[in-house]
């Protein structure tokens, strides 16, 4: 609507929709996203990550209602979220293994 947003905290530009800088993470710290997250069973891998978002999440369900249910009705409403992209996977073409460690 026309009115500078630069000197706005990176969490209240987060909370109107508009991207923030991956590496500033921990100002959503404070907002409990982490904490929040953990308390998900859904959720059962979180990785913070570099680019265009901060975390990196492995969500179990049961079929795509229950996804998108969880997706919209719970995770999206943890403040500090401002937005997602989703990925399903198809197939898997190697399962997770020990590590190759000598």
């Amino acid at each position: 609507d026309g009115h500078d947003i630069t000197g706005l905290p990176m969490y209240r530009r987060a909370r109107l929709g508009i991207g923030y800088l991956p590496q500033e993470a921990s100002v959503f710290r404070g907002l409990n996203v982490e904490r929040n997250i953990m308390a998900f069973p859904d959720v059962i891998e979180c990785h913070t990550i570099s680019g265009d978002f901060d975390y990196l999440l492995k969500v179990v369900a049961p079929d795509l209602k229950a996804l998108s249910q969880f997706l919209t009705d719970r995770l999206m409403q943890v403040p500090g979220v401002a937005a997602l992209r989703s990925m399903i996977c198809m197939e898997e073409i190697k399962p997770v293994s020990s590590l190759p460690i000598a």
